[in-house]
C-alpha cells in the first residue's frame, strides 16, 4: 500500500489535492490513501474561524467544498490540528464529512484497505488544564486539546501500524529560525505522548517500518510518500474482516 501524507493546509484543499495529484505523477504511482496530521481546516461556517484562523487566510477553500459536497479526489482520513471547528466535528465521529474525506476521531483507529493497514490517531495539542478531564467535559475551543482517557483508550488498541499525531512527543526538540537569522529552541512536554516516539517519524507519523525519504513541501502543505518494505501486517492480516475501511471507536 502506497500512502501519502500530509499537514497543516489550514483550508488550502484546492492547492493540497493540486500537490497531491502533481506529487503522484511526479512518482509514477496512484496513492491508495491520503493521511493528514490535523490543521486540515474545517470551517463549514467561515463564520465560526477562531482568531488565529482570521488573522491568516482565513477558511480558506473548504466551506465552498461542504456546500458542493464535492469528493477528495483521492480517500483522505485526517486527525483535528488546534484550528478546526471542533464542536462541528465532535457530531460526527466516525464518519465521511465530504466523499471521500474521512475525519479520525481522538483514541480511535481505522483499517485501510485489504491489506487492513491499522491507522491510530491523537490529535489536538497538549493542554495542562485539560489533559486530566474528561473529553466529554470539554467544551468550545478546550476541545482542542487531547485528553488522558483519549491516551489511554488508543493505548489499549492492539495492532497499530502508523500513528498519526498533531501533537509532537515529549522529549521533541524544535529550533525556529526567524528572518533576523536568530534561533529559538524549546523542548516539547506534551504528556502522554512521551512513549509514543519512534525511530522513523516524520510530520506527526509515526511508522512501524521506515519510510520512503522523498518529500515534496511548499508553504501551507507537507506531504510525504510512504510505501514500506514487507510490512509487518502481512503476516498477520485480519481475514474475518471485509474489504472496506472503517472507523473503529475504541471507547
Amino acid at each position: 500500500m502506497i500512502l501519502c501524507v500530509g499537514g497543516d493546509i489550514h483550508g488550502a484543499l484546492d492547492r493540497f489535492f493540486s500537490d497531491v495529484l502533481a506529487f503522484e505523477a511526479a512518482l509514477g504511482v496512484r496513492f491508495e490513501v491520503v493521511l493528514h496530521v490535523g490543521d486540515f481546516g474545517v470551517w463549514p461556517d467561515p463564520e465560526r474561524i477562531d482568531r488565529a484562523t482570521r488573522e491568516h487566510d482565513g477558511a480558506g477553500d473548504f466551506p465552498a467544498w461542504f456546500a458542493e459536497g464535492r469528493a477528495a479526489p483521492r480517500p483522505t482520513v485526517f486527525i483535528v490540528g488546534n484550528h478546526e471547528d471542533f464542536t462541528w466535528l465532535a457530531e460526527r465521529k466516525g464518519k465521511e464529512i465530504l466523499p471521500g474525506l474521512t475525519y479520525l476521531p481522538n483514541g480511535q483507529t481505522i483499517d485501510l484497505g485489504e491489506q487492513r493497514v491499522r491507522v491510530g490517531g491523537l490529535g489536538g495539542c497538549y493542554g495542562p488544564r485539560d489533559y486530566e478531564r474528561q473529553v466529554r467535559d470539554l467544551q468550545g475551543y478546550e476541545k482542542r486539546h487531547y485528553t488522558r482517557d483519549e491516551v489511554e483508550r488508543l493505548g489499549a488498541r492492539d495492532g497499530i501500524d502508523i500513528l498519526l499525531l498533531h501533537d509532537a512527543p515529549a522529549g521533541v526538540q524544535f529550533v525556529q529560525k526567524r528572518g533576523n537569522g536568530r534561533e529559538t529552541r524549546y523542548m516539547s512536554e506534551a504528556a502522554g505522548l512521551a512513549d509514543s516516539r519512534r525511530p522513523h517519524a516524520t510530520e506527526g507519523v509515526f511508522l512501524r517500518t521506515p519510510p520512503c525519504p522523498r518529500r515534496c513541501r511548499d508553504r501551507r502543505s507537507s506531504l510525504h510518500r510512504a510505501q514500506p518494505g514487507r510490512p509487518p501486517w502481512q503476516s498477520r492480516r485480519r481475514r474475518d474482516r471485509d474489504s472496506r475501511s472503517r472507523v473503529e471507536d475504541t471507547g
